[in-house]
């Protein structure tokens, strides 16, 4: 790509902003260790207190997505019966998340330059 006369020169993104690459290794490790705190906090952690699910709080109206959350927090501790009964779709969702997760997590950690032309 040919620069026109009225293009101000291209920076090196990398040299102008060299925090860029730590922000991006230290939101890879944040977004790793969630998991793991989901895992030290006990499977009922969000059981209890007011719904935030928009439908319920409105229509007091259960939406599909209802107790997922609690669903998946029981998944990870492997309380099958539990997370069945509070959302049977979060046997779906949990596979979907974690490998979005690796995904994310090895997208993350492998981005070090930054492309301008992007």
């Amino acid at each position: 790509m040919i620069p026109s006369p009225n293009t101000p020169p291209r920076r090196d993104l990398q040299n102008k902003y060299p925090y860029l690459n730590l922000l991006k290794k230290g939101s890879a490790i944040l977004l790793f260790a969630l998991p793991f705190l989901l895992l030290v906090l006990p499977s009922d952690y969000f059981d209890k207190g007011q719904s935030l699910c928009l439908s319920v709080v409105l229509f007091e109206q259960e939406c599909p997505a209802c107790g997922l959350t609690r669903a998946l927090m029981h998944l990870i501790h492997m309380d099958w019966e539990g997370a069945y009964a509070l959302n049977k779709m979060s046997f779906v969702i949990f596979p979907l998340l974690c490998y979005l997760w690796c995904r994310l997590c090895r997208q993350l950690w492998n981005t070090t330059a930054i492309n301008p032309d992007e």
